[in-house]
């Protein structure tokens, strides 16, 4: 495949034909790729975790720069970038010429650059954001803690930069499956490797861990339908897919267990025929038994949480109330919802810690009274600070993936669809805007309904007998230099 008909979301303002690279190019970045992934996490058995993690994540910023003149391989690059998000914000970008927020800088930097292209996108998913994304900006001319504000925007707007890079490797069916191979064994890898060396690391917090880990499903997920009916690379995707569940078991992180499950679900209806949902199943169930029967201490923790969760810690029901089963996050709601009566506009993005501080006892809520503490809810985040106006937009958004794809006559589209609303729904429950694989999902979904040719975009069916249209013009900076190849 050297070039392919694109019908994009927007209108150029230059037209220029699309130059895809060839699949065995791309197959062979893809191949490259995987082969360091493997030998760097190879090698964390004797250097540990730490130095990997650092090699691996400069590999994914060096892709991201690559990326501007081969969008195959910035999209591996940003693969590798959101599945490693959160233990690089931990373990690397402390200080000095690592800063955590760098992968936000970069997103930045690149969405300012492709702005005049970005701003004329026209699917409904990506204009409704602009809008949420517009409210959350009105609200940091309000809010009574900006820095904060100002923290949640950049993670939030992050996400065009994402779109860039997705909307310009679309047309490539081979990038987006070597993509979601990179990023589904950077996470199995990557959590293999963090469970061997855990007594020697610095903590970090279970739902972050988890959240990065799936990551690592959404690329599974992207691999699995560009693979098509190519068994032994649907069967490769899936054994690894399997070893990050398992590892995501093991964080103990329940909101996470939740959405991997359904990752995983939305990943075998994908798949072509029954017999291969059957034999998934199965490898699966064999992989997951073993790595679990390696790591039993954290297959006991994870049951607990599970039975406090359910209020069925021991043989007779047990006494742990409402907010003891939750840790705390039923009392985040109760509060949340008090705050938004009494500001049906919002307190401002970024102000929820303080109105939290300031509850009154009439709130009726007593976890981390009188102290500053995040909502740890998207939904409950945007209530709160952004009020009615927020909040509509927002389920708004989260829902617009299923309603607009739900009737499409391509399968793998519907499902993806619905993959987009369920995972947005479920994580937003338990985490806010700063997770990256979230942003991974939305951007990638995106363009693959409306600007992947081989996925074909909804609504539109290609007849037989017809010759694919001429090629268009993917976004490209406002400089103009840069082609693709």
């Amino acid at each position: 495949m050297t070039s392919a008909a694109v019908r994009l979301p927007f209108r150029p303002r230059r037209a220029r034909t699309v130059v895809v690279a060839n699949d065995r190019t791309v197959a062979h970045w893809g191949v490259g790729f995987a082969l360091v992934i493997a030998g760097v996490w190879a090698a964390s058995l004797v250097v540990g975790f730490g130095l990997p993690l650092k090699l691996l994540v400069l590999v994914g910023f060096v892709a991201l720069v690559i990326g501007i003149q081969l969008p195959a391989v910035g999209l591996i690059g940003v693969a590798l970038l959101c599945v490693s998000d959160a233990p690089a914000r931990v373990y690397i970008m402390t200080g000095g010429l690592f800063r955590w927020n760098s992968f936000n800088y970069v997103l930045l930097l690149v969405a300012l650059l492709a702005a005049p292209s970005l701003l004329r996108v026209r699917d409904p998913h990506t204009r409704i954001l602009q809008l949420l994304l517009l409210t959350l900006g009105w609200g940091l001319l309000v809010t009574p803690d900006f820095t904060e504000g100002e923290q949640q925007m950049i993670a939030a707007v992050s996400v065009m930069g994402l779109l860039y890079y997705t909307l310009r490797a679309a047309p490539s069916r081979e990038a987006w499956y070597w993509a979601g191979f990179n990023g589904v064994l950077m996470a199995a890898a990557m959590g293999l490797s963090y469970y061997l060396h855990r007594a020697q690391l610095p903590g970090i917090n279970a739902n972050a861990w988890a959240v990065s880990l799936v990551g690592g499903l959404v690329a599974a997920c992207f691999a699995a339908a560009a693979a098509g009916r190519r068994r032994l690379r649907q069967l490769a995707i899936l054994a690894m897919a399997s070893v990050v569940l398992v590892c995501i078991f093991l964080s103990g992180s329940r909101g996470s267990l939740l959405i991997g499950i359904f990752c995983v679900g939305v990943m075998l209806l994908i798949l072509p025929s029954t017999g291969m949902r059957v034999f998934a199943a199965v490898l699966g169930a064999v992989i997951a038994a073993v790595a679990v029967a390696r790591f039993g201490d954290l297959e006991a923790n994870t049951l607990h949480r599970i039975r406090k969760l359910l209020n069925r810690e021991h043989e007779v029901t047990s006494s742990y109330s409402l907010s003891e089963r939750t840790n705390g996050r039923s009392d985040l709601v109760i509060g949340g919802i008090y705050i938004f009566r009494h500001h049906p506009m919002g307190v401002g993005t970024g102000g929820f810690k303080i109105a939290w501080r300031d509850l009154p006892a009439e709130a009726g809520v007593s976890f981390k009274e009188g102290r500053e503490f995040s909502a740890h809810s998207g939904w409950i985040k945007v209530l709160a600070e952004n009020g009615v106006f927020g909040i509509t937009l927002l389920v708004a958004w989260v829902a617009s993936f299923y309603l607009v794809t739900r009737r499409q006559r391509e399968r793998i589209v519907r499902l993806l669809g619905m993959l987009t609303t369920g995972v947005l729904g479920l994580a937003l429950l338990t985490t806010e805007f700063q997770s990256k694989p979230l942003w991974f999902l939305v951007s990638g979904v995106t363009a693959l309904i409306y600007a992947a040719p081989w996925l074909r975009a909804p609504g539109r069916v290609q007849p037989r007998d017809r010759q694919p249209a001429p090629a268009q013009a993917l976004p490209i900076p406002p400089d103009g230099r840069s082609r693709y190849r």
